[in-house]
Parts: structure tokens; C-alpha cells; sequence
């Protein structure tokens, strides 16, 4: 599903879904009526929580679960062995429409309210505002929620609204997000695109197409970054900065999550198959490893590049630098066939061919890691593509051998 994604131990029996503590330390896997909470750090399974099969779940702060079900809610503390459970019913049913940090906003048809808990329980305060949100969604440090034609920002400590951002009368929203710098959108009547909504003056695209509409978005509030699933079950990655192109990062998905802790961590998941996971890069990485900015063009591309332009596509990647996702280039399909070679080692392959085709002496050790997701021994020589003699360490540099280098 990930080229380079690598397995966990979890299989789906129905349909996923995915919930990354905004720390990426800890991860929900659910599955029916089983949700299991996955140690991102060795992959394994912590524990597992009971959960209804049309429940709402998150995670408060990086290791409580909140589980809304009908009138009940539910948070689960997983931090020790022995994990404590507090326990709410409301009056009417509510659903968890987002969370934030240690706060969770859960919503009915008359109205919100912020949901804490501490040792003595779970608190819920009523949040005043002018009605019920259709939707809501996170951003840095507060809820976005969409009440009739407009998106605002509220506050979960002081339980008030910042801000209101004023859409077009028949605008009706159905995901949203943001960071620090943009509140993005996605509308009923344009499944397939993204709108966004500048804080602050940037010169970034305003909306981003995609070739098909969107069923899911994972985000982070500190990345300006989006993985939108589309119904046909490909993963777009999204630059909502508009400095690199929209890119197919994975296939035949049913189910998405992102978290950022000291890397971006994505996870898949698809019924039938194994969970995968890719560690991708720091955050406070460089964009570009060989040097030159992008077209800030945002286009589309096709599932497969066109035969004539595969060499121009892998260059362009390799010069802006976006370790998320290589594209599809014949000569290194044919080398990882030709010598075996697992599927994760495959971008180190297509940096290095790339940097070949850029007149470059190879690339710098610590990019091979961050398109391998921190393999450093690939980097370094002590790995497969080195014992293959395709990819060697050369003062400082990897670079392709002689004898596949044409």
C-alpha cells in the first residue's frame, strides 16, 4: 500500500479505522468492536479496548482515548499497566466532533461542549455560541467549527470564539482543519477540492484540485501538509504552500492517520491486509537536497507518469526535495527487480538515479535516510543496496555504482 511502508502485526478483519496521538508516540487501530493501541516506537501492540462498532474515538493529550458512544463517554487512560477509566453519561447523545490537546469538543443538535478530565473525573463545560456545528476539526491550539456559512475559531481553554472567517451563503462544509498560518476546507458541493483561508499573507494557492473527490484528510496542526484518501483509495499528498506537486504516496486504502512527533509518521490500513506504517522525515528538515526551488504550480498527477516523462518527473522530485512518495520511474523498477531488492529501499534508489540524471556526485548521506525513514546503515554502506554494489558511499556521498549508472 506504502512503497516503503513497513508491516505491522495488525490485520483487519472489517473495515479500519485509524486515530495517531498528535505526538505520533501511540496510535488507535480499530477494527468492528476492537480498537488496539500500537507502540509506534517498536510497532507492537500495547493493549486493546472494547469499543461499541459505531463509536466516535481519539486520543486527549498522547495516551488518553476518549470513546464516545450514544449518551455515553468514556476516557481511558493507557499510561500504565493498569489503565484507569473515567465515565460520563449525558443526557442526549452526543459525537465527538474533534479534539485538541487535552480538551475535546463533543457536539449534539442543540449545541457543543468542551469535555476535560482529570483524576477526579470528566468535566464538561458548555461552549456559547450561536448553534451547533455541522462539522469541526482541529487547528494550532483550538477547535474549527462550521456553523451555516461561516468557519470560526474557538477557544477550548477560555471557551469562547476567536474569530470568524465568512463563507459564500451556500458554502456548506464538511471537513476542516488548519494550522497557525491557514484554515482549509472541503465543501459539499466540491468533493474534489480543497479551499483554503490565508491567516496570514502568504503568496500560496487558494484552492488545490484533485483528480477525484476526497473520503478522508489526515493532517497535523503544525504541518502545512494534508494526506487526502480518495474514494478510489489512492493517498494524495497535498502542499497547501504550494512549493511542491501534489504526489500518490499510497494505493488500495480504506483507512488513514498522520502524527508528528520528532518525524511524520503515516499509517494505512485496508481490509484483509496488514497495517503498514512509514516514518518519512523531521520535521526541521531541509525541503530540498540538491538545491533548486520548485514550480509552485500545483497539478495533479496521473497514477502512472507518462513513459516520455518519467526521467522529467524524477528529476523534479529530486530537486525539490519532497521525501514523501517517489514517483514511478521504469529504470529503478528494473533494478529492484533485476537485484530483488525490497520495496522500502526503493526511494533511495530513485534519489540517487535522479541525482545522476541532475549531473550531481550523489547526495548527502542523511537524505538517503530521511526518503528511507532513518535507515542509516543503507546510508552509510552497511546495507543492502551497498552488499548489491547499486548504491555506494562515496566521500560522504551515495551515489550509484558504475556498473548500473547510464
Amino acid at each position: 500500500m506504502i512503497v516503503g511502508g513497513k508491516e505491522l502485526a495488525i490485520v483487519p478483519v472489517g473495515r479500519p479505522r485509524i486515530s495517531v496521538a498528535r505526538d505520533a508516540r501511540l496510535a488507535l487501530i480499530v477494527d468492528e468492536t476492537t480498537a488496539s493501541v500500537v507502540d509506534l516506537s517498536t510497532g507492537t501492540v500495547r493493549g486493546t479496548i472494547e469499543v461499541p462498532p459505531a463509536c466516535d474515538i481519539g486520543w486527549l493529550d498522547g495516551s488518553a482515548v476518549i470513546v464516545v458512544a450514544q449518551a455515553r463517554t468514556r476516557v481511558i487512560d493507557t499510561s500504565s499497566q493498569t489503565p484507569q477509566v473515567f465515565d460520563r453519561t449525558f443526557a442526549a447523545p452526543m459525537r465527538l466532533s474533534a479534539t485538541c490537546a487535552s480538551a475535546a469538543l463533543l457536539s449534539d443538535e442543540t449545541g457543543a461542549s468542551v469535555i476535560t478530565c482529570s483524576a477526579t473525573g470528566i468535566t464538561a463545560h458548555s461552549f456559547p455560541a450561536r448553534g451547533a456545528p455541522s462539522v469541526a476539526g482541529t487547528g494550532a491550539g483550538r477547535f474549527l467549527v462550521a456553523i451555516g456559512s461561516s468557519i470560526e475559531e474557538w477557544d477550548p481553554v477560555a471557551r469562547s470564539s476567536r474569530r470568524r472567517l465568512r463563507l459564500p451563503e451556500s458554502t456548506r462544509v464538511r471537513a476542516l482543519g488548519g494550522t497557525e498560518r491557514t484554515v482549509w476546507f472541503i465543501a459539499h458541493e466540491t468533493p474534489a477540492r480543497i479551499d483554503t483561508l490565508v491567516l496570514v499573507a502568504l503568496n500560496q494557492p487558494k484552492v488545490h484540485e484533485l483528480p477525484e473527490p476526497i473520503a478522508q484528510v489526515a493532517a497535523h496542526p503544525r504541518l502545512e501538509l494534508l494526506w487526502c484518501l480518495g474514494v478510489s483509495g489512492r493517498v494524495y499528498l497535498v502542499d497547501l504552500d504550494g512549493r511542491t506537486k501534489q504526489r500518490i504516496v499510497a494505493d488500495h486504502v480504506e483507512a488513514i492517520g498522520v502524527g508528528v512527533g520528532t518525524a511524520i509518521t503515516l499509517l494505512v490500513a485496508r481490509t484483509g491486509h496488514p497495517v503498514e506504517v512509514s516514518v518519512t522525515s523531521t520535521v526541521a528538515a531541509k525541503r530540498s537536497p540538491i538545491g533548486r526551488k520548485p514550480d509552485a504550480a500545483v497539478a495533479a498527477p496521473p497514477p502512472i507518469p507518462d513513459p516520455a516523462r518519467w526521467r522529467d518527473e524524477l528529476v523534479d522530485w529530486t530537486r525539490h526535495g519532497d521525501v514523501m512518495g517517489a514517483p514511478i520511474a521504469p529504470a529503478v523498477a528494473a533494478l529492484a527487480e533485476r537485484f530483488a531488492f525490497r520495496a522500502e529501499l526503493l526511494p533511495a534508489i530513485a534519489l540517487c538515479y535522479g541525482a545522476h540524471l541532475c549531473g550531481e556526485s550523489g547526495v548527502p548521506l542523511v537524505d538517503i535516510t530521511l526518503v528511507l525513514g532513518g535507515l542509516w546503515d543503507e546510508a552509510l554502506g552497511r546495507g543492502e543496496l551497498a552488499s548489491k554494489r547499486v548504491v555506494l558511499t562515496v566521500e560522504s556521498r551515495a551515489e550509484l555504482s558504475a556498473v548500473v549508472r547510464r
